[in-house]
């Protein structure tokens, strides 16, 4: 592995991890499915790591148990820099000369005079701008329950090192909706519509996606009825961003705050922010084609089913060199 500048290329890797799993009825980001127990962060970490990335993020919930991710990677030493940032229920505030508070300190707030209610994440979108004062250097953002395939940590870090001076530079790869899909139930997935360079125009969300005994996709009628079928590019959660995008994240998130219907039940997700700051030429997305296959924990059924993913790969020997 070729050895990377230490400043001009830095990548970060941020893992969400403060998720609920209420679908899946488990601890999501720590269930075994690896050979010697290993969890689907730890083979993103490995993929990561190989490709450049120094620099993990952990996004945590207030109280979570942090312990059980640091012994997984304890491994790695000195090589590998890991924190852990809390995903606050409590909104940040501006100070009174107008500068930012995104200090890692909690505020109390109130949005028109009511204390907010919330008991959930307020979102993925909020989970990322709680990584602002970390985060120095582009970066990736993942779920830790999700496994993204090898090449994209490559790809998407080769592309975030060549346009990180561009403030409006964001990237993600295209799987097709095929490699996606769970043999379990439905899945909801952002259909990605993309222009002849490469770029994206826009996220239609569809919901309850599921694929058939003939391999005939069928789904809930969407709000855009966008079409779905086997070959659609979509998005997971696996964007590439340069820092600029923090300044983006905070203002939006303020205008979702402000403009929300329901301050203890609609969230923050990233695929809008994204959408709203391409439309405002705030950001360019490039799409890159994956071959790569995605596997994730939706369901609890998933289970026996990454187990049986990663051990193909395994046997393969993609990952002889894992720590275990």
């Amino acid at each position: 592995m070729q050895k990377l500048d230490p400043v001009k290329n830095a990548l970060s890797l941020v893992i969400l991890a403060a998720g609920l799993g209420s679908r899946f009825g488990g601890n999501k980001p720590l269930a075994a499915v690896g050979p010697d127990g290993q969890s689907l962060f730890e083979y993103s970490v490995y993929d990561a790591f190989r490709a450049g990335f120094n620099h993990v993020v952990f996004v945590v919930s207030d109280g979570q148990d942090t312990s059980e991710f640091s012994a997984r990677l304890k491994g790695y030493g000195d090589k590998l820099k890991i924190e852990f940032v809390v995903q606050s229920l409590v909104i940040p505030r501006r100070s009174a000369n107008g500068s930012e508070s995104w200090n890692g300190k909690l505020f109390s707030a109130k949005i028109n005079g009511i204390s907010s209610p919330r008991t959930k994440p307020w979102g993925t979108a909020h989970a990322v701008l709680a990584c602002r004062e970390h985060i120095h250097n582009p970066f990736v953002v993942i779920n830790a329950d999700d496994y993204y395939g090898q090449k994209n940590y490559e790809n998407i870090g080769h592309y975030l090192l060549a346009n990180r001076l561009d403030p409006k530079a964001c990237v993600l790869p295209g799987y097709k909706l095929m490699n996606t899909l769970s043999s379990s139930g439905g899945v909801n997935r952002g259909i990605c519509s993309v222009d002849s360079d490469g770029y994206l125009e826009f996220i239609q969300e569809v919901t309850n996606i599921t694929c058939d005994q003939s391999l005939a996709v069928h789904a809930d009628k969407s709000d855009g009825d966008v079409p779905v079928c086997n070959d659609s590019i979509v998005s997971m959660t696996f964007w590439g961003f340069v820092p600029s995008v923090f300044n983006i994240l905070e203002n939006e998130f303020q205008a979702f705050v402000n403009n929300t219907r329901d301050l203890q039940l609609d969230e923050f997700y990233l695929p809008d922010a994204v959408n709203a700051a391409m439309q405002s030429g705030l950001l360019r997305v490039k799409v890159l084609d994956t071959s790569e296959r995605w596997k994730g924990l939706t369901h609890t059924e998933d289970t026996a089913v990454v187990r049986r993913f990663v051990f193909e790969l395994t046997e393969a020997g993609l990952y002889s060199g894992m720590r275990s």
